[in-house]
Order: structure tokens, then C-alpha cells, then sequence
């Protein structure tokens, strides 16, 4: 692949290029039964075995569009379909269906339909009875007769929004880079409230959390690495509305990219994803005395605080709709802080948590040694939190083949390190040398220059080993300075 940037104007869909076209294929198939199945049911009853078998064929592409999302979403725009954010332009062949059902849908105010689980044969009968009666009359409001009809029918399993016109704001079109800024900042605020609702003793809601985690695997399946790229960079944001939210989003990347990079699947790669979001949760239920202690903590509050996994098997196993999917975060949250000697806790444990346990706690170390904390203000450096890995392998604590793949795939200078160049500049660390992502070149931004005044930023690439040409790190800086602090933010927001 070319060194110049593809261009990041795409759509949002944030799927690969595979799952990307299986979608639109599925998506417009979508389309096609459910206008099918709505004007088929209108001449006959959804009893009729014409109905029946229309809505059975809806049911079926239904069931394949959801093996690929978590749910679905149709919006209708101006005579387009969205189906989540995938665009669906109407062709040659479907256009006289496309166009149908978008007048059928603007004739009753509809202006989404969302799916937040599989729908039943029963349950789209129900809605299709709904959408054919609802009357568009002057002085009448179809909308609200769909809306609460529907309420009323199938409770919460469909809802609808109305329809805008065209003067629609929240438009599923973005540039990918844009939508991998805002996936990861809403990570946070997703592990916020799932640590809020763990307070409050609620059940977890885990919806929006699966969305994100999807959101994280496709960026990383796409084969522009660019996203990828600032994925990994995204995660020296640190301590961002709280040190608990902030590190579980990025505990979460980080064990993707790792996941990832050895051949995990797309599939198991949404569960690693889950159960590294989810592993620490446990902490929301520990005082905050523990948690900000900038002092040595007691034996006693050692003690309690080593509980959190347990705490944490107790908050997820509250989830309504157990899944393989939460019943393995159940297990990488109990596991991830065993050590592979058998050390570490909670001790006892005859199933020490496999592949994905051990990848978290790689990567839950990493996290915590490169974020300043009340007990240490003095964060590592990336490389420095690397070699401190690679130490705790030697000592037996972690997996020494993951700990070399890690520092294979985020590189020995990560996204994020702070650096003094041989010209006396000072840069950061954009897109590392990487063996397993296979990145053959480091890119730096040049952001002061030697004489300490801030530098119009610009990319230099780092020169490779053994070779010629590129600029060398003189050494890399410690990650507490208050200067890099402002650097680091001010090159992950621009």
C-alpha cells in the first residue's frame, strides 16, 4: 500500500471491505422483503399462507443481517435507505420497490424503523398490521397512530422515529476518521455509565457497549491501517472523565489490536473486546478511598481491593440475556489478574481464564503503567512500560510469546511516545514500526522545534534499521512532563 493517505472521505459504516459488501447486499435485500411483505399483506390477511410465507422470507434476511450487527436500524432520507450506516441507493432494478416503500413511509410520518433483537415472525405480523392501518387523513397524525399502536402491539421490540424531511441533521455519513474519534470517546462515556449503573446496583445494559466493541473490530478488519493506526493512538488520551472509564476503553483496544494481530477471530475478537471492556467493573463497587489512595493501601483495604473480580462475576452475571459472549467476560474479569506461575488473584481459581485473560492483562498492565495515577503521578513511558512487561514475563507473571507479540504489534516506540529527534526536535510517535501489523516505518510528528518553540506540525517518517535516509530518536522523554501533556493533546484532538 501507498505511504500517501487514502483518503478518509468514506462512508461511516466502519466495516470491512468483506462484511461491508455482505451487509449492503443484505441490507437491499432487506429493503426488497419488507416492501414485499407489507403490500402482500394488505390484500391478504397476515394469517394467509401468502402473508406468512412473504413475512417468513422478511424473518430469514432479518437473521442474516444480524449475524453481521447487533442490531438494525432503517432510515429513510430523501428518497434514500440507511440500514444503520450503510447507504442504499436505489438501482435500476429496485427502484420502483425503493420508491414505494419511501412514499409509504413518508405518507405515515416514518422516518426510522430500529430492531434492537431479532424480530419474530409474530412480531413483524404485528408491526405490518400497524404500519398498513394507519391512515393518512388531513388533520390527522399518522405518526403518533403508528407510534402508539406499535407501543402497544410489540412494546419496546420496534421502535420508529418521525420523519424529518430534509432538514435532517444526524446523518450516518462521516469520514472514518472522524467516526473513530467519536467510536472512542463514546467508549468512555458508554464504561461510564456501565460503571454508574454498577453503583446503583442496576443491571448492566450492554447493548451500546457491543455496538462499540463492533465499531472497534470492523476499524481494526478495515484494510486502510490508518484507523487502526490512530486507535493506538487514541489510547494515550488519559484519565479522560475519570481513570476507571478511560482505561477500560483503552484496555479494550489495546487487547483487540492484540487479538487482532495474532489471528483471533472476527467473532471471538467481539468477545475479547467485551470482556476487556468489562474486566475491571468490579472496581465500581470498591470505595473511592481505594481507588484514589495516593498512599500505600492497608492490608485490610489490599484485601478488599482484591475482591473487584469477584465483584465483578456478580455485577455481569446479572446481564438478563447471558450469552457465550458474557459468560467468557465473566470468566476474563475473574482471570485477568492471575499471574501464569499462579500468582497473583484471585487464588483458587481452577479455570485460569486461557488466551483472552492473559492478552487483558497485558495489555490492563500497559495501561495503568503509561497513565499517571494519585499512588504514582510519574507515568512510564510507552517504552519504558514495555521493558517493565517484558521484565514480569522473565519473572514468570505473564505470557512471554504474548508479551513479544505485543511489543511486535504496537511496535517498540508505540503510538504516543514523546521523542527528542537528532536534529534536537521534539516529536510524537503518530504510527509505529509494527511486525505483526505490518507498518515497515514510523511516522513522526515534528511539533517543537529544537530551539523549544512550538513547530508548525509535520510528519517525518523514522529511518529503518540499517538503513539510510529518515530521522533517528536521540531519546525518548518521560510521559509526566507537563509540555508532552499538552503536545499529546493537542496532536490526538486536532
Amino acid at each position: 500500500m501507498s505511504e500517501k493517505h487514502v483518503s478518509d472521505q468514506v462512508t461511516g459504516d466502519a466495516l470491512s471491505a468483506e462484511v461491508s459488501r455482505k451487509q449492503k447486499s443484505l441490507s437491499r435485500e432487506l429493503i426488497i422483503q419488507f416492501y414485499a411483505a407489507i403490500r402482500v399483506a394488505r390484500f391478504h390477511s397476515v394469517e394467509n399462507s401468502a402473508a406468512a410465507q412473504a413475512i417468513a422470507r422478511l424473518v430469514r434476511t432479518f437473521s442474516e443481517l444480524f449475524e453481521v450487527c447487533y442490531d438494525v436500524s432503517i432510515l429513510f432520507y430523501s428518497k434514500d435507505f440507511y440500514i444503520n450506516e450503510a447507504r442504499l441507493k436505489a438501482s435500476r432494478e429496485n427502484y420502483e420497490i425503493f420508491d414505494a416503500f419511501s412514499k409509504d413511509l413518508e405518507q405515515r410520518c416514518v422516518g426510522s424503523i430500529a430492531f434492537a433483537r431479532l424480530p419474530s415472525a409474530d412480531t413483524l405480523s404485528k408491526f405490518i398490521v400497524v404500519f398498513n392501518e394507519a391512515k393518512s387523513e388531513i388533520g390527522t397524525d399518522p405518526y403518533q397512530e403508528v407510534e402508539a399502536a406499535l407501543k402497544e402491539a410489540v412494546g419496546d421490540d420496534i421502535r420508529v422515529t418521525r420523519y424529518a424531511g430534509e432538514d435532517i441533521e444526524d446523518l450516518p455519513v462521516i469520514d472514518k476518521k472522524t467516526f473513530t474519534k467519536q467510536s472512542y470517546f463514546r467508549a468512555i462515556g458508554v464504561s461510564k455509565q456501565l460503571y454508574q449503573q454498577a453503583r446503583q446496583r442496576k443491571p448492566l445494559t450492554l447493548k451500546a457497549a457491543k455496538r462499540i466493541v463492533q465499531n472497534f473490530v470492523d476499524l481494526l478488519q478495515d484494510p486502510n491501517p490508518e484507523h487502526s493506526d490512530l486507535l493506538l493512538l487514541l489510547t494515550q488520551v488519559k484519565n479522560w472523565q475519570g481513570y476507571l472509564f478511560n482505561h477500560a476503553a483503552n484496555t479494550c483496544i489495546l487487547s483487540l489490536v492484540l487479538g487482532h494481530s495474532i489471528g483471533v477471530g472476527r467473532e471471538q475478537l467481539r468477545t475479547l473486546g467485551m470482556g476487556a471492556l468489562l474486566a475491571d467493573i468490579g472496581n465500581a463497587l470498591l470505595p473511592d478511598r481505594i481507588l484514589d489512595s495516593a498512599a500505600p493501601l492497608s492490608a485490610d483495604d489490599r484485601a478488599l481491593m482484591m475482591k473487584h473480580p469477584f465483584k465483578a462475576v456478580g455485577l455481569i452475571a446479572g446481564f438478563q440475556d447471558m450469552d457465550t459472549m458474557t459468560i467468557k467476560a465473566v470468566v476474563t474479569s475473574l482471570c485477568h489478574h492471575r499471574t501464569t506461575d499462579g500468582g497473583g488473584y484471585p487464588q483458587g481459581i481452577v479455570d485460569e481464564g486461557g488466551l483472552f485473560s492473559n492478552i487483558i492483562a497485558i495489555c490492563d498492565r500497559f495501561d495503568a503503567m503509561t497513565t499517571p495515577r494519585p499512588y504514582r503521578p510519574r507515568a512510564l513511558s510507552p517504552p519504558k512500560a514495555l521493558e517493565m512487561l517484558a521484565g514480569a514475563a522473565a519473572k514468570g507473571e505473564l505470557d512471554p510469546l504474548l508479551i513479544k507479540a505485543f511489543v511486535h504489534c504496537i511496535g517498540a516506540l508505540p503510538a504516543g511516545t514523546v521523542v527528542v529527534l537528532d536534529s534536537g526536535e521534539i516529536g510524537m510517535v503518530m504510527r509505529a514500526r509494527s511486525q505483526l501489523r505490518k507498518a515497515d516505518y514510523a511516522r513522526i510528528q515534528v511539533l517543537m522545534s529544537a530551539e523549544g518553540a512550538q513547530a508548525k506540525p509535520r510528519d517525518v517518517q523514522l529511518a529503518r534499521v540499517g538503513g539510510d535516509g529518515g530521522v533517528r530518536v536521540q531519546r525518548v522523554l518521560s510521559g509526566n512532563d507537563q509540555t508532552i501533556r499538552a503536545l499529546r493533546t493537542g496532536a490526538i484532538m486536532a
